[in-house]
C-alpha cells in the first residue's frame, strides 16, 4: 500500500480492497513520549467513506479530519497503538462518539507502527439488539407464559414468568420439542398437534396442561401464533399462556369479560376492582371474585363500604379525600374485606382516580393483594424474634465484615454487655487476642457451604473468658450466623470425669499387674497338683478311688487353662506385650493352623480349609501374637461348630491383607454382637460352668489385634455361622526374611 488514496494497480489485490463492502483504513501510526498521540491516512477504500461520510482524508492527521476525537474515542488510539507498536491482531466491537456510530473493528499491523483497521458500521444490529434485550426484559417482567419455537416446534426461548411457575430451569426446555411439556387427556390438543396448527392455521388457542418440576400440574389457558418476517415468510412460533388453575370454575366469567379487559387483566395476577364514585362496585375480575367469594353480579349490588369493616370506614374516607382525588391515586395502604362466608380477610390496595372528558371524578379502580400469607409470616417473624431474644444459647449475627447487627438476650448475658453496646462492637472484639487470627480463615469456610463448629473463648466486657462450642454458618443476604452454647460447666464435668478415668485406668493397670503376678505365683501348685495326681493315677486304686482322681484330674487341667487365660489377658491388658513386625508369608501361618487344628477337625468331624489366592502376599506382623490371636478365634468357632466346617482366609485389600475366620457353627444373635468382645461374657454357659473357659478368648483376641494395630469385626446370622475379619499391612515386596 502507498500513502495515497488508490492502490497501485499492479497490485493483485487492490480489485478486492477496492470493492470490499467492509470499511479498509491503512494508517501510520504517532507516537509521542512512546504513547499513541494520532494516526495519518495513508489508503482508505470507497466502502470507508460510504460507512463513515467522511470525505477524502489521505494524507491527512485524524486529529484534523476528527477534531477532538482522541479525547471523544481514547480507545481507539489505545488498540490501534498496542497493534502498530507490534501487538497481535485484535478483533473489537466500540461507539465511536465522533461519528457517533458503533463500528466492529479488526486491526492488524503489516509492519512497524502502521495498522490496517478493517471495519463494518454495526449501529443497526446494535440497536436491534438493544430492542432484544428491551423486548426480552418486557417479556420477563410480565406474568403471562411465553414460549418461543422455530418451524419444527423447538423450543428457543421461555420468559421468566413461565420458569417460576413450571419451578424448573429454562434449560430444561431450550433446544427440546415442544413435547417436552407433555401431554395430558385433559388438553385441548396434544402438544405436537398445537404446532401442526399454529403452521397451518398461523394460530391456536386452548387449554394444556403443563407439568411442574414436583409433578404437579397446572392448567394453561394457550394462545399460539405464527410469526412472519418482513418479506412475510414464516419464522417462528409463538405460545402466551395464562395459569388458569384457581381461576377454572370461573373460566366463563374470564371469557365474557376477556375481550373489554384483556390488556389490563392479562397483566395482572392480583384482583382488580372498579368502583363509581358512589361506591358502588360496577367491575370486577376473577380473582377478585375468588378473594371475597361472591360472583361477579352479587359484587354488583354492593359497595366497597358494605364489604369493609365499620373499623376502616372513617380511615379509608380520608384516604379517598386526601391522597385520591386530589393527587390522582393513594398509596399502597392496608384495610380488611368482609368475606360472603363472614370470614374477615386483610388486604393490601392501591387505588387510582377515574377523570370524565370534563376532568371530573368519575371512578376508582384498585389492584388488591391478598396479604394473609404475609401477615401469618409476619406473626411467625414476631414469634421468631421472640425465640431469638429467649433462646438459652448466645446467637450472634453480622456482616461479612465482621460487625454485629443483632445479638439475643443470652449473648448479652454471657458477653455482659448491653445490646446496644455490643451492636458497635465487632467479631474481633468478642474473641481472645489469640484467637482473632482464626476468625477469617473460618469465616471463608462457611462461604462455601460449610457449617463450621469449634471451640472459642468469649472475651466479656469485665475480661473474663467464657469457653463457647460456636456454630457458624453463612445466611443469605451476606450475613454470618453465629450460635454458641456455655461450656463452662460441661468442661468441668469433662475435666472430672478425665480425672476419674485416669485414677480408674490406673487401678486397672495395677489389677492387671497384680493379676499376672497372682497367676504366676500360682503356676507351682498346680504343677505340683498335676504331678502328685499323676503319681496317685499309676498307684492300686478302688473304683471309687478312681473315679474321684479322674474328677480331680479334670478340675486340675480346667484350672490350668483358666489360668493360663488369665496369665494371657493381664499380660495383654498391663500393656506389656510389644509386636515385633516382621515380613511373613500366608502359607507359613496356615502351616501352624494345621499343626494346632487338623486333629482337633478330624475329632469333631469337621472340615479344615484355607484360602489364600495370592501365594505371594507378604504381611507386616508379628508371627506369636498373629498366631494366638487366630487360635483363639479358630478355637472359639470348633467349641460352637458341630457341622459343617471352619474356613480361614486371606485376601489382599489394597495395603492390607484381610484376614477371615469363617465358621458354620450356631451364629450370634444381633443383640449379642456387640458383647461378645467383652470380658467373662459366653453364649450358651448360664451356669458359669469353668470347664467350658471364662469367656476371655474373643477378650484376650480383641487385645492382641489392638496390639498388632488391627480391629476386629464379626458379621454371624444365628443358625448359620459368623465370620470374624481384621487387617494386618502388607510388607514391602523386596523385604527379606
Amino acid at each position: 500500500m502507498q500513502d495515497s488514496e488508490t492502490l497501485p494497480k499492479d497490485d493483485p489485490l487492490a480489485g478486492i480492497v477496492e470493492n470490499m463492502l467492509n470499511g479498509v483504513a491503512y494508517c501510520r501510526m504517532l507516537f509521542e513520549d512512546g504513547g499513541p498521540s494520532d494516526f495519518i491516512y495513508l489508503y482508505t477504500n470507497p466502502a470507508f467513506h460510504e460507512q463513515t461520510g467522511l470525505g477524502p482524508v489521505c494524507g491527512k492527521r485524524v486529529s484534523d479530519v476528527i477534531p477532538g476525537i482522541r479525547n471523544a474515542d481514547p480507545q481507539l488510539f489505545q488498540i490501534y497503538g498496542r497493534v502498530a507498536a507490534g501487538g497481535k491482531p485484535e478483533r473489537f466491537e466500540t461507539f465511536v462518539e465522533s461519528l457517533q456510530s458503533w463500528f466492529g473493528v479488526q486491526v492488524y499491523s503489516p509492519k512497524p507502527d502502521h495498522f490496517v483497521a478493517v471495519f463494518d458500521v454495526i449501529t443497526e444490529r446494535k440497536e436491534l439488539e438493544g430492542r432484544l434485550r428491551l423486548q426480552a426484559l418486557v417479556l420477563d417482567q410480565i406474568h403471562d407464559h411465553v414460549t418461543v419455537t422455530d418451524l419444527a416446534g423447538t423450543v428457543t426461548y421461555v420468559n421468566e414468568a413461565e420458569i417460576r411457575a413450571l419451578d424448573s430451569p429454562k434449560e430444561k426446555r431450550l433446544g427440546q420439542h415442544v413435547s417436552v411439556y407433555g401431554n395430558s387427556p385433559e388438553a385441548d390438543a396434544t402438544q405436537q398437534e398445537i404446532a401442526d396448527a399454529t403452521r397451518e392455521f398461523g394460530a391456536w388457542r386452548g387449554k394444556v396442561v403443563n407439568a411442574r418440576a414436583d409433578g404437579s400440574h397446572i392448567l394453561i389457558d394457550l394462545r399460539t401464533t405464527l410469526v412472519h418476517d418482513d418479506a412475510g415468510r414464516p419464522i417462528a412460533m409463538v405460545g402466551v399462556g395464562t395459569d388458569i388453575t384457581e381461576r377454572h370454575d370461573v373460566e366463563e366469567d374470564l371469557r365474557a369479560s376477556e375481550e373489554r379487559y384483556r390488556r389490563l387483566h392479562e397483566s395482572m395476577l392480583d384482583a382488580f376492582v372498579l368502583v363509581d364514585m358512589s361506591g358502588r362496585i360496577r367491575d370486577c375480575n376473577a380473582s377478585y371474585q375468588a378473594m371475597l367469594g361472591y360472583s361477579s353480579d352479587e359484587l354488583k349490588n354492593l359497595t366497597y363500604v358494605d364489604i369493609t369493616p365499620a373499623r376502616w370506614h372513617e380511615e379509608e374516607a380520608r384516604t379517598v379525600a386526601e391522597q385520591i382525588i386530589p393527587n390522582g391515586y393513594s398509596a399502597v395502604y392496608e384495610k380488611e374485606y368482609i368475606r360472603k362466608d363472614g370470614t374477615v380477610l386483610p388486604v393490601e390496595l392501591r387505588t387510582f382516580l377515574l377523570r370524565d372528558r370534563n376532568n371530573r371524578p368519575e371512578a376508582m379502580w384498585a389492584i388488591v393483594r391478598d396479604v394473609t400469607e404475609r401477615k401469618a409470616i409476619e406473626a411467625r417473624m414476631q414469634l421468631a424474634q421472640q425465640i431469638f431474644d429467649s433462646a438459652g444459647e448466645a446467637i450472634f449475627v453480622s456482616d461479612l465484615q465482621g460487625h454485629l447487627l443483632d445479638v439475643n438476650a443470652e449473648a448479652c448475658r454471657l458477653a455482659k454487655y448491653t445490646r446496644e453496646d455490643m451492636l458497635r462492637l465487632r467479631n474481633v472484639d468478642l474473641v481472645t487476642l489469640e484467637e482473632a487470627p482464626r476468625i477469617a480463615p473460618e469465616l471463608a469456610q462457611c462461604d462455601t457451604g460449610e457449617v463450621a463448629e469449634q471451640r472459642w473463648v468469649l472475651r466479656c466486657s469485665d475480661g473474663a473468658t467464657i469457653p463457647l462450642d460456636l456454630v457458624v454458618q453463612r445466611l443469605p443476604g451476606d450475613r454470618h450466623l453465629a450460635i454458641g452454647r456455655d461450656l463452662t460447666e460441661r468442661e468441668k464435668v469433662l475435666t472430672q470425669l478425665a480425672r476419674a478415668r485416669d485414677e480408674s485406668e490406673k487401678a486397672n493397670r495395677a489389677k492387671s499387674r497384680f493379676l499376672a503376678a497372682a497367676s504366676h505365683d500360682l503356676r507351682q501348685p498346680i504343677l505340683a497338683i498335676n504331678l502328685f495326681q499323676d503319681a496317685l493315677s499309676k498307684t492300686n486304686l478302688s473304683k471309687e478311688q478312681k473315679r474321684i482322681a479322674d474328677y480331680l484330674s479334670r478340675s486340675a487341667h480346667s484350672l490350668s487353662d483358666i489360668l493360663t487365660e488369665l496369665i494371657e489377658f493381664s499380660r495383654l491388658d498391663s500393656g506389656v506385650t510389644q509386636p515385633s513386625l516382621t515380613p511373613l508369608r500366608g502359607e507359613e501361618i496356615f502351616r501352624n493352623i494345621e499343626t494346632d487344628f487338623a486333629p482337633l477337625a478330624m475329632a469333631k468331624r469337621l472340615r479344615l480349609k484355607f484360602f489364600f489366592p495370592r501365594k505371594e502376599l507378604l504381611l507386616l506382623t508379628d508371627l506369636r501374637l498373629l498366631l494366638n490371636l487366630l487360635r483363639n478365634l479358630i478355637d472359639n468357632a470348633f467349641k460352637y461348630t458341630r457341622a459343617g466346617g471352619i474356613l480361614i482366609g486371606i485376601r489382599g485389600r489394597d495395603n492390607h491383607a484381610l484376614i477371615q475366620v469363617w465358621d458354620t457353627g450356631i451364629g450370634i444373635a444381633p443383640e449379642h454382637l456387640d458383647a461378645i468382645f467383652d470380658e467373662y461374657f459366653q453364649i450358651g454357659n448360664p451356669e458359669r460352668d469353668n470347664a467350658k473357659g471364662l469367656g476371655l478368648g474373643l477378650p484376650i483376641a480383641k487385645r492382641l489385634a489392638q496390639t498388632l494395630g488391627c480391629h476386629i469385626s464379626c458379621r454371624s446370622r444365628p443358625g448359620k455361622g459368623s465370620v470374624f475379619s481384621f487387617c494386618v499391612p502388607l510388607a514391602d515386596a523386596n523385604s527379606s526374611f
